[in-house]
């Protein structure tokens, strides 16, 4: 994924998960806030929690992975932050993709009814 779609900074990971909208299911937490650019970005907070560096590191791929290819259908002019919970990493490639697509129509669905 290209760095302009990447969240770096700290002040920008708090901006989001203070002041932006949280969401959650069973695998994921995720916080959605207004970044003002023509694109979104996106974070992964990946704690200790979850497993040893190797574990999360994969699953931080994974995650940057399954963004990449929705990139198009996400919607635009946002700030993305995802939590995975701790039994996150013991799930399959597929079951993961299925979990972040259901929180990501569950935003979309969010936007659509206002």
């Amino acid at each position: 994924m290209e760095k302009k779609y990447m969240i770096k900074k700290s002040e920008e990971f708090n901006r989001a998960r203070s002041k932006g909208k949280t969401f959650r299911n069973k695998q994921f937490t995720m916080n959605r806030c207004p970044n003002g650019l023509q694109y979104s970005r996106f974070g992964f907070i990946i704690t200790k929690k979850v497993g040893k560096a190797t574990v999360r590191n994969k699953l931080r791929r994974r995650l940057k992975a399954l963004v990449r290819e929705r990139l198009d259908s996400i919607e635009k002019g946002f700030d993305f932050v995802i939590v995975p919970r701790p039994q996150t990493s013991e799930l399959s490639f597929m079951e993961l993709e299925k979990n972040l697509d259901h929180i990501f129509y569950t935003t979309k669905a969010e936007v659509k009814r206002r």
